[in-house]
This record gives structure tokens, sequence and C-alpha cells, in this order.
């Protein structure tokens, strides 16, 4: 039998709405237009690894819909501009109480490197600002 990724994920929101109701988190990564994808991988992974310390039961995907009844708070990463030398963006999440859904957003965060490419170690500090300086509660 077969089950579409997009089926899967709305089965996986539909499982998991009641957990993610008590401050968990849903968080998703949608792909860049022209980003080089290794970059974009290691972007998405150390944002879900520092989202994960302030969310543990943290939800991945790559595209949420932008449903109302869905009671857990969503987080995703909004790419100003993404290059094999810098990289800036920014978090916006879901403000949902009732029947009401907003989108929050924070502020654009930048790191760039003039001699060499994006290593590790610069992603990871993006990340970690990135997820520092967005006031999500």
């Amino acid at each position: 039998m077969y089950i579409s990724p997009i089926s899967m994920l709305a089965l996986v929101l539909f499982l998991t709405s009641d957990s993610l109701a008590d401050g968990s988190a849903i968080f998703s990564c949608p792909v860049v237009p022209g980003a080089q994808q290794d970059t974009h991988k290691r972007v998405c992974k150390a944002l879900e690894e520092r989202l994960g310390h302030k969310f543990p039961s943290l939800v991945t995907g790559k595209q949420l819909p932008n449903s109302s009844d869905l009671r857990s708070r969503q987080i995703q990463l909004e790419n100003v501009k993404m290059s094999g030398h810098s990289i800036s963006g920014r978090l916006k999440w879901s403000s949902a109480s009732g029947a009401n859904f907003n989108w929050i957003l924070g502020p654009v965060v930048e790191t760039s490197i003039s001699d060499v490419g994006l290593n590790d170690r610069a992603i990871h500090e993006f990340a970690r600002n990135l997820v520092e300086i967005s006031d999500i509660k």
C-alpha cells in the first residue's frame, strides 16, 4: 500500500496534535529556490537541533498547512538569502489561540564568511542566534 508524503504528514499532524498542544512545536524548513541543497540541509538540521532544546517534543516536516485547527505551535524558517558564503533568514511562528491563527515574524539574522564557504560552526552559530533572538513562547 502506497501512502503519499502529504498523507503521511497529515497523519503525523493528526496523531500528534493533542500531544503538541502542551507547548511543543512543529518545525518546517521549506526548500529555498536557488539555495545549495547541502547548505540548506545543514541549516535545517542545525535549527532542528537548537529548537529541540527549547521544545523537546519537536516534530519536523517539509511543509505545513496554514490551518487554524492545528492546536500546536508551528515554527518555519523563512530565508531571505542563502549562498555558499552567507545566509540570512528569520523564523516565523504561529500564535494560535482559539479560532485565531496568526504568524509572528522574528527579526532577520545574517551570517557571512568572506574567505571560505559556510562551515558547520557558522551554520550552528546562525541557528543559535536565530533561535535566541526570536522570542518564541
